[in-house]
């Protein structure tokens, strides 16, 4: 018999919020018009009976402990096990699925929890799902909750999928999120974990009116879910295959359960784009379907496992909030220009502070290599930010829209050393280096 936790993709309860969550629910709803993962829900009433011995009103550390070391119900073991079965041999992806993500007022993009590469055993499953639920109570997250006045009841469902054998993966919006103008494509080869959480450049795919401008990266590594490299070491040679072509590469490390760093080798495959024109053009034809869907725009996760092409999430694309402006007219002509990319619109001047020595002070633009959404409250104290790494498309990027803080993206985000002014135009995905004299 089916545990009262445990919701399947064809139970009517799925496309249910209350039940499965927003992320699972849309799922549901658009699972009729694309193709998308087979799925299943642990229940939101899961997570509430887990919590009922556990006092809410506690310091959120005290939550998170008691809620990752709970005895869980009969039940609820029961519906992990089946679980399990039904995906034995797979390696899953255990995904957030509450009740005030992917909305259309706030994302709380990468705020909780998602666990790639995890086998269908019991006792690794069982440690994702918690995990998952232990991250509505982070840091992170009550940060997000308190910033955006949310105080609705604690939900949240956990959502279970096999993982897409990915050979090309991605996000898209169907209207760009800093100007508007036509869709905005951004990919990378294998899974798609690193782009969402901004740890790499990605190509980007500027579609308007049917015209493709690419904007191409050199990729290094890509995660790949593995297949008998078990008794390989660092360095040793494989052999990737990426959709109908052997990519020959070099092995780095397994990351979690089923999925392996690799370091690409092969030097045509680096420089070449990771998307085909047919595939651009199969995004960007159901991003404008499920636009349409929504009567608004959206923004998908996609993977394509060779020509086929699966969509992860699909949500509207949330509000952007005033960002925090200056006068154009304020630019000094004599300072010095730095190019980027504008990963969130918006202009303001501040000082230059590394995360070594910030002073979380709203004069502040604060400048690192790589943020995470971990990093929310950095990212609400300063002024704007500066990044070396991280797509359009990414978490980071959308929280900061949301926002309303200015952000740009350049390789040479190096030269700007703390105590030098600056102004960040995210606009532009321009930077000016006032002079001495201008301060």
């Amino acid at each position: 018999m089916q545990s009262q936790y445990l919701i399947r993709d064809t139970d009517a309860r799925f496309a249910e919020n209350k039940f499965c969550g927003n992320k699972a629910a849309t799922l549901a709803r658009i699972s009729p018009l694309v193709r998308t993962p087979k799925s299943v829900v642990l229940s939101t009433d899961a997570f509430k009976d887990s919590l009922v011995s556990i006092d809410k009103n506690a310091a959120p550390a005290y939550i998170r402990s008691e809620l990752f070391k709970v005895e869980l119900s009969s039940s609820i073991k029961s519906a992990i096990e089946e679980i399990c079965h039904l995906f034995s041999g797979e390696i899953l992806v255990v995904r957030s699925s509450s009740s005030i993500e992917d909305g259309k007022s706030n994302s709380a993009a990468g705020l909780f929890e998602t666990q790639v590469g995890i086998p269908a055993s019991y006792s690794l499953l069982e440690r994702a799902i918690k995990r998952v639920w232990v991250s509505y109570f982070s840091d992170r997250a009550i940060t997000y909750r308190r910033a955006f006045g949310v105080q609705t009841e604690p939900l949240m469902a956990v959502l279970i999928q096999p993982i897409v054998k990915a050979t090309a993966s991605g996000v898209a919006f169907s209207k760009h999120p800093i100007h508007g103008n036509g869709m905005l494509i951004e990919a990378i080869p294998g899974l798609g974990f690193p782009l969402v959480s901004n740890q790499v450049i990605p190509d980007r795919y500027s579609v308007i009116d049917g015209d493709v401008t690419q904007t191409l990266a050199i990729k290094h590594l890509a995660y790949v879910v593995h297949t008998g490299w078990r008794r390989k070491i660092a360095g040793d040679p494989i052999v990737w295959r990426n959709g109908n072509r052997n990519i020959q590469s070099a092995f780095l490390k397994y990351v979690a359960g089923g999925i392996a760093a690799i370091r690409i080798v092969d030097k045509e495959f680096r420089s070449r784009s990771v998307l085909t024109v047919a595939q651009i053009n199969a995004i960007a034809k159901i991003s404008k379907q499920l636009e349409s869907f929504f009567a608004t725009a959206v923004d998908i996760e996609w993977a394509f496992e060779a020509n086929e092409l699966t969509i992860l999430q699909a949500r509207p694309v949330t509000r952007v909030a005033s960002a925090r402006t200056m006068s154009l007219g304020m630019r000094h002509e004599d300072g010095q220009i730095i190019d980027g990319v504008g990963l969130a619109p918006g202009i303001a001047k501040g000082i230059v502070s590394s995360p070594n020595r910030a002073s979380q002070h709203l004069k502040n633009v604060l400048v690192t290599r790589e943020l995470a959404p971990e990093d929310i409250l950095d990212i609400m104290n300063h002024k704007a930010l500066v990044v070396g790494v991280g797509g359009i498309l990414s978490h980071v990027a959308i929280l900061c829209r949301e926002l309303g803080i200015p952000c740009v993206q350049t390789r040479d985000y190096w030269m700007l050393e703390d105590g030098v002014e600056v102004i960040v135009d995210g606009n532009a995905g321009k930077l000016y280096l006032l002079n001495r004299g201008d301060h």
